[in-house]
């Protein structure tokens, strides 16, 4: 009894509604196309079947295809003699995976047998014939599929109606309502970067609180966090369409394109307005933020406070003594090493000098004059920081252009320090408007009649200013730490003991310097009468 080895073919491109249905292109289902093949393999005697299929793989697009590859890997070692599909066009929907197959078969000398019987042999005249126009004729229905299909999605452009096929974070599935949680989630993000905040901050924030993702990440990671800013949509812009390329190996990539299409506003909801959209665009795009990723500080006074020996900032860092090396206690630590320095150098436990820190600010607040207050109704940076990337930008072409020409002649020489003291300038005043907005945020529950030199009741101070260090409490903690640089200037002596020997000068409130006193009310360790071991922390 001779035997008839028989390859069967199927494939379907799957289109996902969303209504969450799952809706096959018009050949049908994958079982629907095995069963048909089985039925013709059957009909010709087979008495070995494989089966090789693609499941939600286009034929045209030229992505990779694991069952196509293993049917044409099974011709090439001539372990098939016949191969049932249910039209020609299954396998393939392109010119040169369409010749890949016919040479395939071709070698092998193995005939193709379709639905309703037709048997095509491509190495007979016929044959080659039938499968060349087979061939073309389905190229030109794919191509002419996806050129309706970016019509239809130009016009949706147009008209600001395009949305995405997946649910995308801040709002619904129907992607032109808002969720309300999700949408001031994205707000926060937009104000921190706004207000001089991280990338990194905001997504340590996000994964602290466990805000859940849009997709099937547990956690939020730096790429999605930009992803999210740099989406048009949250401003009821509409994104430009993203650029088709074709790969090598004739696949098809798709390449986003940064920016929107200008003139057109969505049909959804915006969640931020288009100004703040494009000065945290700006704020991104900044040349001076493209760094190699660093430890980001995590507490009020690190590099901020310094060492009444020396002078040197303290940084941070985790210690343990002799008596129970399992237990971790943060410290602020001067790190100063200079030859032939013999002096005894300082260190203070984290949760007391930030504590002390926090009370010196607020003790600003709450006895500082009129002139601690924002300036201005609005202490927004957006126009600084688009002028300011603007002015970076421009310094930068015009260094590279004298590079260029070798042109380091007087005239650019000016005009390069002309740009870097507009930068200065610039930064000078971003930092006194982010100040402003710090101060604005303690204020948002407070009456600014209690921050009138006066006007408080001794009974009411205690009070006040607790509510005030809860408040700068739950800002993010580069606000908090900008209010500490504007506002204090800090350093620990050896003489003293606990908070006693965090002192403060106030730079803005000078009235306060020398009043304060901040007592030893929390236990801290003597960092000096035990040998530590140190191991560094953010």
């Amino acid at each position: 009894m001779s035997t008839l080895r028989v390859g069967i073919y199927a494939r379907v491109s799957v289109v996902k509604a969303k209504d969450g249905k799952t809706e096959y292109d018009s050949s049908g289902s994958i079982e629907s196309q095995l069963a048909v093949c089985r039925g013709l393999a059957s009909s010709h005697g087979a008495t070995e079947v494989q089966e090789f299929v693609d499941s939600g793989v286009s034929g045209f697009s030229g992505g990779r295809r694991p069952g196509f590859s293993a049917l044409l890997a099974a011709l090439d070692c001539g372990e098939l003699d016949l191969v049932a599909t249910r039209h020609m066009d299954r396998p393939a929907r392109n010119e040169q995976e369409a010749d890949l197959f016919r040479y395939a078969l071709t070698r092998a000398k193995v005939p193709v047998v379709t639905q309703g019987g037709t048997l095509v042999e491509p190495w007979t005249a016929s044959g080659g014939l039938v499968a060349k126009m087979t061939a073309a004729v389905a190229e030109y229905e794919s191509v002419l599929k996806s050129e309706r299909l970016l019509n239809h999605y130009d016009r949706l452009r147009s008209a600001g109606r395009l949305t995405a096929s997946q649910k995308v974070f801040g709002y619904a599935a129907d992607g032109l309502a808002l969720d309300p949680v999700e949408a001031d989630e994205i707000r926060k993000m937009y104000k921190t970067i706004l207000s001089g905040g991280t990338i990194y901050s905001i997504l340590t924030d996000l994964n602290s609180r466990g805000v859940p993702t849009a997709g099937k990440a547990d956690r939020w990671s730096h790429a999605a966090v930009v992803s999210v800013l740099r989406r048009p949509k949250n401003a009821g812009l509409v994104r430009l369409p993203d650029k088709i390329e074709r790969t090598t190996d004739n696949r098809r990539r798709k390449i986003p394109q940064p920016g929107y299409v200008e003139g057109i506003v969505g049909a959804w909801e915006p969640i931020v307005s288009k100004d703040e959209y494009d000065a945290v665009m700006a704020i991104l795009g900044d040349p001076k933020r493209k760094t190699g990723p660093g430890s980001k500080p995590r507490y009020l006074l690190a590099g901020i406070i310094r060492c009444g020996t020396c002078g040197a900032p303290l940084r941070s860092s985790n210690s343990t003594t002799n008596a129970d090396k399992t237990a971790k206690i943060g410290t602020y630590r001067c790190r100063s090493h200079a030859a032939g320095d013999t002096r005894k150098h300082t260190a203070i436990q984290i949760h007391i000098a930030d504590r002390v820190g926090r009370e010196a600010i607020a003790a600003a607040f709450l006895f500082g004059s009129k002139e601690l207050l924002p300036k201005s109704e609005d202490a927004s940076t957006q126009n600084l920081t688009v002028e300011l990337s603007k002015v970076r930008e421009e310094y930068q072409e015009a260094f590279k252009f004298a590079v260029q020409l070798k042109n380091t002649g007087a005239d650019s020489l000016v005009y390069l320090n002309q740009l870097a003291a507009q930068e200065q300038a610039l930064e000078v005043k971003i930092a006194e408007q982010q100040r402003e907005s710090a101060s604005r945020v303690l204020l948002v529950d407070l009456r600014e009649g209690l921050f009138k030199p006066g006007t408080i009741k001794i009974s009411e101070v205690a009070d006040t200013k607790k509510k005030l260090i809860q408040r700068l409490e739950g800002l993010p903690i580069e606000t908090q730490r900008e209010l500490a640089r504007q506002f204090l200037e800090v350093k620990v002596s050896l003489s003293g003991k606990g908070a006693s020997r965090v002192q403060v000068h106030h730079k803005i409130v000078k009235t306060l310097n020398g009043e304060e006193k901040y007592p030893d009310d929390l236990p801290e360790i003597d960092l000096h009468a035990e040998k530590w071991k140190s191991q560094d922390a953010t």
